[in-house]
């Protein structure tokens, strides 16, 4: 397993992210992350390394948040993490400002936040998106906030009854 992401308090340089695109796509490698939350801002993650990033965190469970700001996701990596959002339960949080998603790339996250219920944090300004379409984006981040909010009452009743 390739680990990508360690405890430090570095972010990777553009040239690893570059490797571990290379890497991952030509040896189907997984990508473990020890940390709950990664910021990769201003880093040339690329469409093709938000890509490879999004594929992996399909698998990952450990991930809470993930901040790809001012990186050149594009549509392509926007729709990646949208069907990672589809499957991946863990992240709550995706920060995709300045990243270079047209209206195009945020329909798809909006129809993955119709089937993700733990996302709470979407971060699309300074993209090419709709207010409408970021409307909608709010409106499923909030249904979230209290989907969650509710099952933790649910369970801190729960507990009180045991």
């Amino acid at each position: 397993a390739l680990v990508l992401f360690g405890t430090h308090n570095r972010n990777p340089t553009a040239f690893e992210l570059t490797e571990l695109s290379h890497m991952a796509s030509h040896m189907a490698l997984p990508v473990l992350t020890c940390a709950r939350c990664r910021c990769i801002t201003e880093n040339n993650v690329g469409r093709s390394g938000s890509r490879v990033l999004a594929e992996a965190l399909k698998a990952n469970r450990c991930l809470t948040a993930l901040n790809l700001d001012n990186n050149d996701v594009g549509d392509d990596g926007a729709r990646a993490f949208a069907d990672t959002l589809k499957t991946n339960y863990a992240l709550t949080g995706l920060g995709l400002w300045d990243s270079n998603v047209s209206a195009d790339g945020a329909r798809s996250l909006v129809d993955a936040l119709n089937i993700n219920l733990s996302l709470t944090q979407l971060s699309l300004a300074v993209n090419g998106s709709s207010n409408v379409l970021l409307a909608s984006i709010q409106t499923c981040l909030q249904r979230n906030k209290l989907v969650i909010k509710s099952a933790l009452a649910a369970l801190r009743t729960a507990r009180r009854v045991l």
